[in-house]
Order: structure tokens, then C-alpha cells, then sequence
């Protein structure tokens, strides 16, 4: 899907990019959390 961005939605795309290990990082703690508390 390479459609032309405007200048938002490409600086969005990069910043999505460049934070997905935090991202992932986040959704690992969470969920780890989330699974003690359930345990």
C-alpha cells in the first residue's frame, strides 16, 4: 500500500516506525501485568 502521504501522515508513518519497539515493549509489560493480576 504506497500511497503519496501528506507531510502529517508521513511523519506519523516514521514516528510509528521508530517507536515500535517501545511499543512493544509497552504491550509486553502490560499484558504481563495484566496476566499476574488474572493468575
Amino acid at each position: 500500500m504506497m500511497s503519496a502521504l501528506d507531510p502529517d501522515e508521513k511523519m506519523m508513518s516514521g514516528f510509528l516506525a521508530d517507536s515500535s519497539f517501545y511499543r512493544t515493549k509497552i504491550y509486553i509489560h502490560v499484558r504481563s501485568n495484566y496476566e499476574m493480576v488474572i493468575a
